[in-house]
């Protein structure tokens, strides 16, 4: 129930919008990309004759017909990044600025926490959660903010990554067979365990795999899942090695981790360090024998996701965006399950980032600011409630742009204009960014205002301007999100020294 099967496919993906423009070759075919795709690798369950691959999507997919779903970009972008200064600078064309965070003092735990890590008095390790949207289902801005915080803390690893998102879109899944997938934003995903991934895959029978790939500094793995009483065991290989294997199964539902060492200097043959020489030299299809394998050894076994760490002190920034989110779908999950994942990360900072999609069924007549407020109301009460020991802290909404006639737009109004007609920001977007503030300030948690911190009115249209956002007049390309994530983490680092 609620669950779809679907080829072992690859990082290469059909837009649904034709207009969307690529960004530096993110979405291009590159060396990875084509060894996965000429693997030409499908489900046993499917015939790969009748039934037409599902590239629509990054893992996550569309929510429903309202909801945003286009994004370009992806965590294998071979793009280096901006320096901090390159960044100011560009964030200077486009009128963006630092905008301080309120209620610092709000997250002095998390504050903490950095300094004993900065100050090398701690040995642990600082989670921090990231609840969102599409804006971060590819890992766009939360990157920039990990690296930034990483860099200065210290590398404990990229975290939390749900179970099929794929290689290129801020995920490791590189391929998978004889599983299905479930979702939170499927018509049947309200209500059921997810964590708080908001996504499963589930095996159909024996030997169902799933394929990822290892990056250099990756030492430690935990495999997040669903024990129930007729789990099977599911095992972990590199290559030809038996890296471990765990049991699923339990008297009653629990979401549970088991751990798994990886053995130094592993990396998968796909592995961006790997020269791409070398990559097209060999089988593909001998390439997904050579990337961690996860085999479940029965049908039921439920997996939520891995994470992947290198074992040292530091930050651990976990993010997960289903696409077409926002606070009402995040009262849907699951509360059990959403409660013992959360408490196996043990997050010292909870940031939520919604807004977006509020604002969308806000402009469509769904929904109103009463009721949306209402809903993010009891959002926060629910994650407080099962985080009573975290900070937390709400981004406000970014900022979304549309098209208009400059003969509609009253002379007065904020935007980039072109010829005869002008961007202008979405309507309800300043509502729900009010709302967010609110209800941040009543709930005990700090607060960042991601509209002001782009310009406010009519900064998408600068940021559009400059080329670092999309043709959907919603999502930001790649740039676009390190630009975001460098304003964010810079408010971050200033709060600290408030």
């Amino acid at each position: 129930m609620g669950c779809e099967e679907e080829p072992l496919e690859t990082t290469l993906v059909r837009l649904p919008d034709a207009s969307l423009a690529t960004d530096g070759g993110v979405l291009g075919i590159d060396a990875r990309a084509r060894a996965v795709s000429d693997a030409g690798l499908v489900s046993d369950d499917t015939d790969p004759d009748k039934t037409a691959p599902d590239k629509t999507d990054s893992g996550y997919g569309a929510a429903d017909a309202g909801a945003p779903g286009v994004r370009d970009g992806a965590e294998g972008s071979t793009a280096p990044a901006m320096t901090m200064r390159e960044l100011d600078a560009l964030a200077g064309r486009v009128a963006a600025h630092r905008v301080p965070i309120s209620r610092p003092e709000r997250l002095k735990r998390t504050f903490a926490a950095l300094g004993r890590l900065e100050k090398k008095r701690s040995k642990r390790t600082t989670n921090i959660v990231v609840l969102g949207d599409s804006h971060i289902a590819a890992d766009y801005v939360t990157r920039t903010v990990r690296r930034r915080l990483q860099d200065r803390f210290g590398d404990a690893g990229r975290g939390f990554v749900a179970i099929d998102q794929r290689v290129h879109f801020g995920g490791r899944r590189l391929g998978r067979r004889g599983f299905s997938r479930a979702r939170i934003v499927d018509r049947r995903g309200a209500g059921q365990p997810f964590g708080f991934a908001g996504m499963s895959i589930t095996s159909l029978r024996r030997d169902a795999k799933a394929f990822y790939e290892i990056e250099p500094g990756d030492r430690l793995l935990w495999v997040y899942y669903e024990a129930h009483p007729r789990g099977p065991r599911v095992r972990v290989n590199l290559m030809s090695e038996r890296l471990g294997r765990f049991s699923t199964r339990n008297r009653r539902s629990q979401t549970r981790r088991s751990r798994v060492a990886i053995p130094k200097n592993a990396q998968s043959d796909l592995s961006p360090s790997r020269p791409s020489t070398d990559r097209g030299q060999r089988d593909p299809r001998r390439l997904f024998d050579e990337a961690l394998q996860v085999v479940a050894e029965g049908a039921g076994a439920k997996l939520y996701g891995l994470s992947f760490e290198t074992g040292k002190p530091g930050v651990l920034l976990h993010s997960v965006g289903p696409v077409g989110a926002d606070a009402k779908v995040y009262l849907t999950f699951d509360r059990r399950s959403l409660r013992e994942h959360l408490k196996l990360v043990d997050p010292q900072l909870l940031v939520v980032w919604l807004g977006g999609n509020d604002a969308l069924a806000v402009r469509q007549g769904r929904r109103s600011l009463a009721t949306v407020k209402d809903q993010y109301r009891r959002m926060l009460q629910m994650f407080r409630s099962l985080l009573p020991n975290a900070d937390c802290m709400l981004w406000a909404p970014m900022d979304a742009g549309e098209r208009k006639s400059t003969a509609s737009v009253d002379s007065t109004g904020s935007g980039s204009q072109r010829d005869d007609e002008i961007i202008v920001s979405k309507s309800k977007i300043v509502e729900v960014r009010d709302i967010v503030r609110e209800v941040a300030e009543a709930s005990g948690c700090a607060y960042w205002d991601t509209f002001q911190a782009m310009g406010g009115e009519g900064s998408f249209g600068r940021w559009f301007d400059e080329g670092i956002m999309n043709d959907d007049m919603v999502h930001p390309r790649e740039l676009g999100g390190e630009l975001l994530g460098h304003l964010a983490a810079t408010a971050l680092e200033d709060a600290m020294v408030r």
